[in-house]
């Protein structure tokens, strides 16, 4: 017995037990007697303050936090639509962030993130973040995100974010920002970020103007697009019939689909095809090993092959796309197309062209990864990230020698085809839809269908689009839907029609709740700014009307009720809600307001007179206002700029910026400014290659200039206590 007692014992410590036997080593008793020990006996334990391989979420709309529809719970390298957006892990009294590459999430990840977020000087490069890291501390953050750090150093760190997160701001990153500078400046991880050093950071003052570059040319034309008010993705059709998608908030781009043309005509609609498997054609392994004039020969049959393929791939053209919605927690989207062709209902039917569809940038049997913007599409032309407060900061890129075309192999990455969605029951029932709604979650579609004796308005479901209620709420006849808006809990329908007046229908049971009409006022645009409010514009129908009024509508007890009117100092005819932040924007062909919702009413949140020319379409996010203008995707900030003095004046100088009135008189000077009012350490100088038809003392550019002309900026500003310069180039049209 002494024998089992002893092995008991082993057995005992090496499992790491609380608690000890009496008795052990002795050979008087048979049985292990077990006592509680006194707690000064207990071995220390200390509970691990974060788990690295836990993350929350991806942070699609960098805001800090994790929003409805950004994924939880993901695992490491997830496959999104975004992959520059960083990834966020909550803790009790702080957050620890990476950027979207990291296999962990740590207090050293959470450094590296920040540093590529807000570091002027490694210009959004993880590599160059880790590189800066490594020189102002004693730890080498090179494979610090891929393998933890030291404990010690990673509670110092936590202690740091915990204090930096109790101080006031409009944006969680800001508080690590605030630690972060003090770590570097000191030269260690234990700091006490006090207020004053997140001030320091924010600049409401100023206002960021910038433009989506959709390829490196800026030859692409926008036709339509679709912003998801709550996640910032935004689908984007071309003049070319051009799929893109793209985080708005990063600028990252996901897919890239070309509708290509063909002569073979689908037998069905595409969205209740099943998903195409046709290989990508391939060209015999001989002709590789050809001279590079010999492939030139092949060049066209090869790339017919390919359009081939890829409107196989998408399984059908779509004609005259009217509207574009997207889902708001996967990857589908939808197609609304008309035509105007007259009594062709068999042509949905036989061809899969006309009608609603249901989409997906990703399906599960969609191997291709999605593409960023430092990925290149078939084209070879550079996607390049906006120059925004994200960890997709505009890198640096030869802007007159993009990549070339390589020549197709079999391993070339060419535009990943957006194929449709395999269960999708009803999409193409009928050809003479004109207008539909999506709630944010997308579970419900209103969708109008035209008809001469009075349109009706369909309830389909968003996974399948199946008829939810038959046969739908019939208009009289006579009156046509203007547009129309769904609420987010799929109760409601509301709709503006040619009468000009406003109607409120129970969507669950297809009946009238209630109408409402302005005193001299054509109501056109509406759309719902909470379950029991709407928001709507109209245009004056006679002298005693004006066209800058924007109505604040009660919805609730089966009513309309005016609860404001709301003026604007421009005339309005274009309109976009955020719900979630409580925002609308309204706009006419080259103004924008932005409107905010409190507890007493609305109130304007910021005007830009003369944000473009010839605007015909705007979005809303919670941080900024983006618009179509010229055939081309602006964005204008709502928040100013965040970060250091040299960082606000990196992101503030933009080739808008400088050649916006070029952007209306081609002929135009450029804007040169050599200082920022709000940054008293900013300084600017300017050069160019070209200084016989570009003066950069006063902006004027010759009539006629070279191609090649650039201007580049030269910032100098205040960057952790130390005075730093960094450079930016731009290309003049």
């Amino acid at each position: 017995m002494a024998k089992n007692s002893q092995w008991m014992c082993q057995m005992l410590a090496i499992t790491g037990a609380l608690m000890s036997l009496t008795g052990c080593g002795s050979s008087e008793s048979n049985d292990a007697q077990i006592a509680v020990a006194n707690k000064t006996q207990f071995p220390t334990y200390v509970e691990k303050l974060y788990r690295s391989e836990k993350m929350d979420c991806v942070d699609l709309n960098l805001n800090g936090v994790c929003s409805d529809g950004e994924s939880q719970e993901v695992s490491a390298n997830t496959n999104n639509n975004s992959t520059s957006s960083p990834i966020i892990k909550s803790y009790d009294g702080f957050s620890l962030t990476a950027v979207a590459s990291s296999s962990i999430i740590t207090p050293f990840t959470t450094l590296i993130n920040n540093e590529v977020m807000y570091n002027p000087l490694v210009k959004g490069d993880i590599g160059l973040a880790k590189a800066y890291l490594t020189s102002k501390f004693s730890l080498d953050f090179s494979e610090l995100d891929l393998i933890d750090g030291p404990e010690q150093a990673a509670a110092e760190i936590i202690n740091s974010l915990k204090k930096a997160n109790q101080l006031v701001s409009s944006n969680p990153y800001l508080n690590i920002a605030a630690a972060v500078d003090l770590m570097v400046f000191a030269g260690k991880f234990t700091v006490e970020p006090l207020q004053i050093h997140l001030d320091k950071l924010m600049h409401p003052e100023l206002t960021q103007e910038g433009s989506y570059s959709l390829d490196a040319t800026g030859q692409v034309s926008v036709s339509n697009f679709d912003l998801h008010p709550v996640t910032g993705r935004m689908i984007i059709l071309t003049d070319d019939d051009t799929r893109i998608a793209l985080n708005a908030n990063t600028g990252a781009y996901a897919v890239v689909v070309t509708n290509t043309a063909t002569d073979t005509t689908p037998s069905q609609p595409s969205s209740v095809k099943p998903s195409y498997s046709a290989p990508l054609p391939q060209k015999d392994s001989d002709e590789y090993e050809e001279e590079e004039v010999e492939y030139e020969e092949d060049e066209e049959d090869y790339l017919d092959a390919y359009a081939e393929w890829l409107a196989q791939q998408n399984g059908s053209t779509f004609n005259e796309v009217q509207l574009i919605k997207q889902s708001i927690a996967t990857n589908k989207f939808y197609l609304l197309t008309v035509s105007s062709e007259q009594d062709i209902a068999t042509t949905c039917e036989s061809t899969g062209t006309q009608g609603l569809f249901l989409m997906a940038m990703d399906q599960e049997d969609t191997t291709a990864a999605a593409k960023t913007s430092a990925q290149k599409t078939s084209s070879g032309s550079s996607r390049v990230g906006i120059d925004a407060y994200s960890a997709a900061s505009t890198p640096d890129v030869d802007i007159f020698n993009p990549t070339p075309t390589p020549t197709p192999t079999p391993d070339v990455q060419l535009p990943d085809a957006i194929p449709g969605v395999d269960n999708s029951e009803a999409s193409c029932y009928n050809t003479s839809f004109k207008l539909m709604a999506i709630t944010d979650d997308s579970t419900v579609i209103a969708v109008v269908a035209k008809n001469t004796q009075g349109d009706t308005i369909h309830r389909l479901s968003g996974d399948k689009l199946t008829e939810q209620f038959s046969p739908g709420y019939k208009l009289a006849t006579g009156i046509s839907v203007v547009d129309i808006t769904v609420s987010n809990n799929g109760d409601y329908v509301a709709f503006t029609d040619n009468t000009g007046r406003v109607s409120l229908v129970n969507f669950n049971t297809m009946t009238l709740l209630a109408t409402y009409s302005y005193p001299a006022y054509s109501l056109t645009k509406l759309h719902f700014i909470s379950d029991q409010q709407l928001a709507v514009i109209g245009k004056g129908s006679n002298n005693a009307g004006v066209d800058n009024q924007v109505l604040f509508i009660n919805s609730s007890n089966n009513s309309l009720v005016l609860s404001q009117a709301f003026t604007v100092s421009h005339a309005v005819e274009k309109l976009a809600v955020n719900q979630s932040a409580q925002l609308v924007a309204v706009a006419n062909e080259q103004d924008i307001s932005v409107i905010k919702l409190t507890d007493t009413g609305a109130e304007t949140l910021v005007s830009y007179p003369d944000a473009g020319q010839q605007i015909n379409q705007i979005g809303l996010l919670s941080d900024k206002v983006i618009f179509n203008a010229n055939a081309s995707l602006h964005y204008i900030s709502l928040e100013g700029i965040l970060g250091s003095e040299l960082r606000a004046a990196q992101r503030y100088v933009t080739e808008t910026t400088i050649m916006k009135q070029r952007l209306v008189t081609p002929t135009a000077d450029i804007n040169l400014p050599t200082s920022i009012d709000s940054l008293e350490t900013v300084t600017i100088t300017w050069s160019t290659n070209y200084p016989d038809q570009l003066d950069v003392t006063d902006g004027h550019v010759s009539y006629t200039h070279a191609s090649d002309l650039t201007v580049t900026a030269h910032i100098t500003g205040l960057f952790r206590g130390e005075m730093h310069t960094v450079e930016k180039l731009y290309k003049i049209q």
